[in-house]
């Protein structure tokens, strides 16, 4: 009869994050050293080593739309996913150009004229911002003086006539001035 020594670990294989370990646990006779039992056993795989998270998948944001990338943490002894987290980037300012006048309708003698004042995107071409704005009427543009309302003079009445200077454009009156003769 036998007398067994302790359980001793034989072929020992470390367990990885990626593969069970394994060895063999036996116990021999501790006066023949003759083998009384051997018993394959497993040891689970160890966890994941993590690195520092990283952005992978990266989509530049732009005035129009969002970006984003997936923060991925891997292991740092086989490299796999650890874990990977879907982010989004805000979308970026718009960078302005120059400001225009848009919607011009022009000033004339009799009405004031007006425009948008508009600045747009250089990169998409949104309107970042648009103010409307006024025009001063423009002045009258004067015809040659005529005579209006002309009184022909008689042998016992003075006449009478007004010089009357129009504007070219809307016809109205820009100077009158009432002459006897």
């Amino acid at each position: 009869m036998h007398t067994p020594k302790s359980a001793v670990h034989e072929n020992e294989v470390k367990a990885t994050c990626t593969q069970e370990g394994s060895y063999i646990e036996v116990v021999r006779c501790s006066v023949c050293n003759e083998v009384i039992s051997s018993t394959p056993k497993t040891i689970d795989k160890i966890a994941h080593t993590p690195k520092s998270a990283v952005h992978e998948n990266e989509v530049k944001a732009t005035c129009t739309q969002e970006g984003s990338y997936d923060e991925v943490v891997r292991c740092s002894i086989c490299n796999e996913v650890i874990s990977s987290t879907p982010k989004t980037i805000d979308k970026i300012a718009h960078t302005p150009k120059s400001a225009v006048h848009e919607n011009e309708v022009k000033a004339t003698c009799t009405q004031e004229g007006s425009y948008d004042e508009v600045v747009r995107c250089s990169i998409c071409n949104e309107v970042i911002s648009s103010i409307p704005k006024t025009i001063d009427k423009i002045a009258h543009t004067p015809k040659s003086a005529v005579r209006e309302n002309e009184v022909k003079a008689t042998c016992t009445q003075e006449g009478s006539y007004d010089e009357v200077v129009r504007c070219s454009i809307c016809n109205d009156v820009i100077k009158s001035a009432h002459t006897i003769s």
